[in-house]
């Protein structure tokens, strides 16, 4: 029989409270390769990154986040670097984050893209739960193969399961299962970079919704990219050939949203 090979089983759990006039970490938990770093940051949300420090996934391997943002709290929650998933030879990488947003907190879940390594098998899920009061924006990329080293996406597997909840109510879900079959001219063409969106706000304005959804239209000069409005929330795809092309949008993307720039990684 093969030698039994280490795998990666990290969690990292992180919450947030407000004292009235900013917000503060109120706990912490670290373990194995899950770290959470707080960089010094100017006026407005607190930030967040978290920190892989096995350097990818592979088969076998299990990543929890838990963050929890107490009543008032903002933070802004992103990656040090693009997390990668590599050749699977033992069944699929998995991710669980769960979230939960107390009465009028807010968060911007804005990791860096995840790169999926040819023989990749990676297993998402991204769960949320929301009070009364509380806003969402959460973006998520996914790279398919590496263009730089001539691949051609061959045996990858995403699955990737969206979940959230205000109170008792599904409010949003959205299931992603990508193959190196997807890409083809019927599904993703020629684009390697998949980006995933949902804006969920405090209040239900859809008239705001509706104005918001038609800027991005103006704003996003991609030209496989699509925003709708409806039911108290804004979703969106946005479709390009490389993560240049993406990170050019998405700035302006985050700041119609919610004001803010990208997180300060993504500029280093």
């Amino acid at each position: 029989p093969k030698p039994r090979q280490q795998r990666v089983d990290a969690r990292g759990a992180v919450s947030f409270k407000y004292d009235g006039t900013k917000t503060r970490l109120d706990r912490l938990n670290q373990h194995a390769s899950a770290k959470i770093r707080f960089p010094k940051h100017r006026e407005g949300p607190l930030e967040t990154v978290l920190i892989n420090t096995a350097g990818g996934l592979t088969g076998g391997d299990q990543l929890n986040w838990d963050l929890t943002l107490g009543q008032g709290a903002q933070v802004v929650s992103t990656t040090q670097a693009c997390e990668k998933s590599y050749k699977s030879n033992m069944g699929p990488a998995k991710v669980v984050t769960s979230i939960r947003l107390e009465q009028d907190s807010a968060l911007n879940w804005l990791p860096q893209e995840t790169i999926l390594y040819n023989g990749s098998c990676l297993h998402r899920h991204f769960d949320v739960q929301m009070e009364s009061g509380s806003s969402l924006l959460a973006i998520e990329s996914i790279v398919l193969g590496r263009e730089a080293m001539g691949e051609t996406p061959e045996n990858i597997e995403l699955r990737d399961f969206w979940r959230v909840k205000r109170g008792r109510s599904l409010v949003f879900a959205d299931n992603i299962h990508l193959t190196n079959q997807s890409k083809s001219r019927a599904q993703l063409g020629n684009n390697r970079v998949v980006t995933s969106m949902v804006f969920i706000p405090s209040e239900n304005d859809q008239d705001h919704l509706n104005r918001l959804a038609s800027r991005l239209r103006q704003t996003c000069t991609i030209q496989s990219s699509g925003f709708s409005a409806f039911s108290g929330k804004l979703t969106g795809r946005i479709l390009t050939p490389d993560s240049y092309q993406l990170r050019k949008v998405l700035g302006p993307i985050v700041e119609v949203l919610s004001g803010a720039s990208l997180p300060q990684v993504w500029r280093i």
